[in-house]
């Protein structure tokens, strides 16, 4: 373990309140590092989608006595508000090179990020149990050149190699506002200049995919981390996004960042990609429950019934994955709810303004009530399986109980046919009884008679020779 200040996360400026155990995070993470992290560089892919302002600033008009709006004013909704581009104009984000050297990635982070502009990097798997495509190295780069908080490496534990299934139910969303009065950790309500105000936020998400793969489920469940830093006064982003799911990447390619002025405007679209196939998830759950109430509900005789207790281990199986959905669900909740505190927080201080505010919100109550239609969808499932589940239970305890039953005639018979051989037995003895005490009646004459005859009976008497 290394303990050199200028490493990540000892590297980290301290606030006032203090509260993370940097020197722990630092072993958790040497710790974790061979299981996180690709042992060399020719298997890393980290890519960076980027959007750089492209407009000029805009110049007062003669007699004008306003400034050109700054960033900040930009931003937070003051008197100038961001411009956005026309119709003709759509700023997009742009794909650049992979990143898969730490000279690429570190000539990267010490290129000037332009105000108003966004950084997104992303790291990829190989899939849901490898480690992630990057060097220690390069990721303590990334995060130093971030000041990512350290909270971020506690959801990271999720995206380590792993032999079976593990870590599969923490969900989390941690944020933290920089630069306010008092408190460089953010422990105050105060705003110090713009200048100073930035804030970070990261969160986990778990989402369904079909994985391809000839498999009977065709569903997997995959884990995505997210983290942003926006700085107020330059309106500018850094994004890390870890493992993202298919509709993400999609989606990027349509993310018109120039006519976004809310700084968390990107977490919808993680949000809502997170969520995209939760619908068609619950359908094929669905159509299994459904399938077995069919086989168990469908009115006929207990003893028509042609499944056996297998049914009922299949119907827990899909009660299992049915809870881990509802977990799921109520762990995006979460997300969303802490993600909308700390829009409310930076709607305080001034940083968005009423209007994006309102949109903000309201797209994150669409994606809300999405998750309430999903957690009352499982909620039906699971109360439809537990129905089922007890009428397997009650079809085969009659079976068994008929069953039972008809054992219990069948031992009465046999029984019965028992106590009648039992009783032939018995008279069959009684008549040896009696053929044996003739026997010895016939003996005992035969014992008084044999002598006699054996006086009786001689052989002649032959007359002696001369």
């Amino acid at each position: 373990m290394s303990d050199d200040p200028h490493v990540y996360p000892l590297d980290l400026p301290r606030g006032q309140i203090d509260p993370d155990d940097l020197h722990w995070y630092s072993e958790e993470l040497n710790h974790r590092a061979p299981q996180l992290f690709a042992e060399n560089e020719t298997i890393c892919q980290v890519d960076l989608h980027q959007h750089s302002p492209s407009r000029p600033k805009a110049t007062p008009t003669p007699g004008d006595p306003k400034e050109p709006a700054t960033a900040s004013q930009e931003l937070s909704g003051g008197p100038c508000q961001k411009p956005r581009p026309g119709s003709d104009e759509e700023v997009k984000l742009s794909k650049q090179t992979s990143l898969s050297t730490a000279e690429s990635l570190r000539s990267t982070l010490e290129a000037e990020q332009l105000p108003g502009s966004t950084r997104l990097f992303t790291i990829y798997r190989a899939n849901s149990w490898s480690r992630m495509k990057i060097t220690a190295d390069m990721f303590r780069a990334l995060c130093t050149s971030l000041k990512t908080f350290p909270r971020m490496l506690d959801l990271l534990r999720g995206m380590q190699y792993k032999s079976a299934p593990s870590d599969e139910h923490f969900m989390s969303c941690y944020n933290r506002i920089h630069g306010l009065a008092g408190d460089p950790s953010g422990g105050d309500t105060q705003p110090t200049p713009k200048t100073e105000l930035s804030f970070q936020v990261c969160y986990n998400l778990r989402h369904f995919e079909r994985h391809g793969r000839d498999l009977k489920d065709p569903w997997s469940c995959r884990q995505t981390v997210i983290y942003q830093r926006h700085e107020v006064s330059a309106a500018k982003s850094s994004w890390i996004v870890v493992q993202p799911s298919a509709r993400w990447q999609a989606s990027l390619d349509d993310v018109a960042t120039g006519n976004a002025t809310h700084p968390l405007f990107l977490h919808i679209r993680s949000l809502s990609s997170a969520i995209a196939n939760n619908w068609e998830y619950l359908e094929y759950l669905s159509s299994l429950v459904l399938s077995y109430d069919q086989d168990a509900a469908f009115p006929k005789a207990p003893d028509k019934f042609d499944f056996d207790f297998t049914l009922h281990q299949k119907v827990q199986s899909v009660r299992k994955r049915l809870i881990h959905v509802k977990t799921i669900l109520q762990g995006t909740l979460r997300t969303v709810l802490s993600i909308s505190s700390l829009a409310r927080a930076i709607r305080n201080l001034g940083c968005v303004s009423g209007v994006e505010d309102d949109a903000f919100n309201r797209e994150m109550e669409h994606i809300m009530r999405d998750l309430e239609a999903y957690k009352s969808t499982s909620d039906e499932l699971l109360s439809l399986s537990a129905d089922i589940r007890s009428t397997i239970s009650s079809v085969l305890n009659f079976r068994n109980q008929d069953l039972a039953n008809g054992n219990s005639v069948q031992i009465h018979r046999i029984a019965e046919d028992n106590a009648r051989e039992t009783q032939i037995m018995n008279d069959i003895a009684k008549q040896t009884y009696k053929d044996s005490r003739a026997v010895r009646i016939a003996t005992v004459i035969a014992l008084i008679y044999l002598p006699a005859n054996l006086v009786t009976v001689r052989p002649p008497m032959t007359a002696a020779p001369c």
